[in-house]
């Protein structure tokens, strides 16, 4: 299971389909550090987009309930 989800962070940090999950052994150290870190930055970025979003939602909602905003 763990080769899985592995091949699938790299698959999707590379952006296609570059690694089986049976290739995953074979792949460097260094360069699985790599994109487990760029998986870990984009994850991050992710969860801060959906917060970003969820405010904007409620601005949105502000701006719409104020008797006085123009549109």
């Amino acid at each position: 299971m763990g080769r899985i989800i592995l091949a699938q962070m790299v698959n999707r940090v590379l952006g296609g389909a570059f690694v089986a999950p049976w290739e995953v052994d074979e792949l460097d150290d260094t360069l699985l550090d790599a994109i487990q870190a760029v998986g870990a930055g984009a994850q991050a970025r992710s969860a801060w987009a959906a917060q970003r979003q969820a405010i904007e939602a409620i601005f949105a909602r502000r701006r719409a309930e104020h008797p006085t905003y123009r549109k």
